[in-house]
């Protein structure tokens, strides 16, 4: 049985393919009428992030200004500071931590001083306040760009950001949270 170049078998003639195999798969293609875009449910998922975010960020305020139990780790990066930027160093020697975090921490302090704010455990937790919003937003940057406008971007700074534990670590005085951007950065 040898077949002409170009020529086609009865068989193939008679079949006539359907654009999709599966018919459901045809349904599932189509968008329904009602149905939202992709892209929409994205920007909804988005602003409710933002809105927990607002809620953390509150949470987080009050947190830091009202929480009355202090620990050692914090009492000891108030005495740190207290010193000259050359004293910080110095004391942070015989530390294990690094001296940036108390020097990011003076300078904060002596900035809130000349605008009124009291040298105090509250002002210092201020400070990692602003790390958890730059860790948030650092997070936030970085799986927008690695995964796209996606619902898991979206959702990644605030199930990372929101974590419990990272919330108490931001939220005591001392190198953490830096440390949470430091490692976010790299």
């Amino acid at each position: 049985m040898s077949r002409e170049p170009g020529a086609t078998s009865e068989r193939a003639e008679r079949t006539v393919r359907p654009a999709c195999r599966h018919p459901e798969r045809r349904l599932e293609q189509q968008e329904a009428p009602h149905a939202f875009p992709r892209w929409s449910l994205v920007v909804l998922v988005e602003a409710a992030v933002l809105v927990a975010f607002v809620v953390l960020l509150a949470h987080k305020v009050w947190k830091a200004g009202l929480e009355s139990s202090v620990w050692q780790d914090e009492m000891f990066s108030l005495q740190v500071v207290q010193r000259s930027p050359a004293g910080v160093v110095e004391a942070m020697r015989e530390d294990f931590h690094p001296p940036l975090y108390p020097l990011v921490l003076k300078a904060w302090l002596a900035g809130l001083e000349a605008i009124g704010v009291a040298r105090a455990l509250p002002a210092a937790r201020l400070l990692h306040v602003v790390v958890w919003v730059l860790f948030a937003l650092v997070l936030a940057v970085a799986a927008r760009r690695y995964l796209g406008r996606t619902i898991e971007a979206a959702l990644l700074p605030l199930l990372v950001a929101g974590s419990p534990h990272l919330i108490q670590f931001t939220s005591d005085a001392r190198s953490y949270g830096l440390a949470a951007v430091a490692v976010t950065l790299i």
